[in-house]
């Protein structure tokens, strides 16, 4: 383990493994580091097992954060695990049919079987070097490293957990960003690849139908590849679906949601969320909090607030860069208009933030660099698009507007207080109303109503129900090991 710390480790140590994946979740699992590291009895621990949270490691140095850092496969075709270099030097994914043929397919997959032994293995061997309480994960689907580390997790009896499912991850969004793109065809009108076809016929839980045709959720190569080394989740279209033991919920609503995709309730945990506790925090304070953030950023305290959470459409390859910033600048130009000085700016963790300087430099925008929940309760408006941050907004009774300019195909996200639109019209209409009232509730010195927690971990107490799960794990483990140790006595 790289043991650069602020907390002196032991053998004695009630270690709780993070494995983040990307940029949002390894933001998320910062917070996570901190709480358990100086309000817990819990020693946190970073496991990085893919390219880009392997540039965390200089991260983790600079912070004394304990991290393990899990080797690479430099010629993996997985993605997260290394650059498919032996296919893209051939050129081979140049043509879309060559790319998906049976034979690629069929050598994707015996290269593909073997990296995921491999981490596997290079996993387990830490799992057992540490024997963690708990492991926190982003997920329970293909993407690496987690198929390998809830395999690995499994066969070390190490309880898994995903830490805040998020309900933006429905199978509708999943379908969404799979359809038009041959490697997941799977009906035999569309010419699917043959591997396709035939995962489909052992495994139909993993084809999901859109316009009668049916879409399968890894390619055929990969499908093939997790079955053989017993990584296949059951259903994954669903978090929950897969091989982890345990999902932490936000709410009521998500635990509806999750049983009704089919998620197992032995499965569900309401916990809540830390960034939850944090937005409660900002709520019951708002008042002082408006009076800093109006010293900070130049605003009057008594005047209307419009808060703009930007997205991070060009950084997930949903819409080219020039149709993205021509929308930012749009909303943030009507924003203006309406609110002045009162509007403030948030991007997205994704968002490349030196892309966005012209909002600062250009636009003379006011971009807050704070986490959202630290000063949303502040504002009188919130817009944004398809995120779970309206969540956040409805908790706090705040008047959102969803701007779903891009058009998801899927049942959208349904929360009090919040007007769902799809082109700049129906946005301006809809603005001026919200406006309109925003400033006569000013004028007439109307006070926004205390919000009523119908969600059910709306109250500032997530952090104390999360180390209670984590306490019961550690009593089962405990036990699990005293099972352990009789049966081999007895065998002895």
């Amino acid at each position: 383990m790289n043991m650069a710390s602020r907390r002196h480790v032991t053998e004695n140590d009630k270690f709780v493994f993070l494995l983040p994946r990307e940029q949002r979740t390894w933001t998320e699992m910062q917070a996570i580091y901190e709480f358990l590291e100086t309000k817990s009895p819990f020693t946190p621990v970073f496991i990085l097992a893919n390219g880009l949270m392997h540039q965390k490691n200089s991260v983790c140095e600079a912070q004394n954060q304990r991290h393990e850092v899990i080797e690479l496969d430099p010629q993996s075709p997985l993605p997260g695990i290394g650059p498919d270099d032996f296919f893209r030097k051939l050129g081979i994914y140049a043509n879309q049919y060559i790319a998906h043929s049976c034979l690629v397919g069929a050598i994707r997959f015996l290269r593909t079987r073997a990296a995921l032994k491999r981490v596997n293995l290079r996993l387990a061997a830490v799992l057992k070097k540490y024997r963690p309480v708990a492991a926190l994960l982003p997920g329970d689907r293909e993407l690496s490293p987690v198929p390998e580390f809830l395999r690995a997790a499994s066969q070390n009896n190490v309880p898994t957990i995903i830490w805040s499912a998020s309900l933006s991850a429905t199978p509708e969004a999943c379908l969404q960003v799979r359809k038009g793109h041959r490697r997941h065809f799977a009906h035999i009108s569309n010419f699917p690849p043959l591997l396709n076809l035939l995962a489909s016929w052992f495994w139909p839980k993993q084809i999901m139908r859109m316009a009668n045709k049916g879409l399968i959720f890894s390619p055929g190569w990969l499908t093939f590849a997790l079955s053989s080394q017993g990584m296949l989740p059951n259903n994954p279209w669903c978090i929950g679906g897969g091989q982890l033991d345990l999902v932490c919920l936000l709410d009521h609503r998500s635990h509806r949601e999750f049983t009704s995709m089919g998620v197992s309730q032995e499965k569900l945990r309401l916990i809540g969320d830390l960034s939850r506790d944090a937005l409660f925090e900002t709520y019951s304070n708002r008042a002082d909090v408006r009076r800093q953030y109006s010293a900070e950023y130049d605003f009057t305290p008594d005047q209307p607030v419009a808060i703009y959470s930007i997205p991070s459409l060009w950084e997930q390859n949903l819409l080219e860069w020039s149709e993205h910033e021509f929308y930012i600048r749009q909303i943030v130009a009507s924003l203006q208009r309406q609110f002045g000085d009162g509007l403030l700016l948030n991007l997205h963790p994704r968002c490349d933030k030196p892309r966005y300087q012209f909002l600062s430099e250009e636009l003379q925008a006011r971009v807050v660099d704070a986490p959202l929940s630290r000063f949303l309760p502040i504002s009188d408006l919130y817009v944004t698009l398809h995120s779970s941050t309206i969540e956040w907004s409805s908790l706090c009774q705040i008047p959102t507007i969803d701007f779903d300019y891009i058009g998801f195909d899927q049942q959208p996200m349904e929360y009090s207080h919040t007007t769902i639109v799809q082109d700049i019209d129906a946005f301006e209409c809809i603005l001026t109303e919200n406006t309109c009232a925003i400033f006569d509730k000013y004028r007439d010195g109307t006070k926004q109503d205390d919000a009523v927690d119908q969600s059910g971990t709306f109250d500032g107490m997530s952090a104390a129900r999360f180390l209670d799960l984590l306490q019961e794990l550690e009593r089962d483990s405990d036990a699990f090991k005293t099972d352990n140790l009789i049966d081999n006595r007895n065998a002895s």
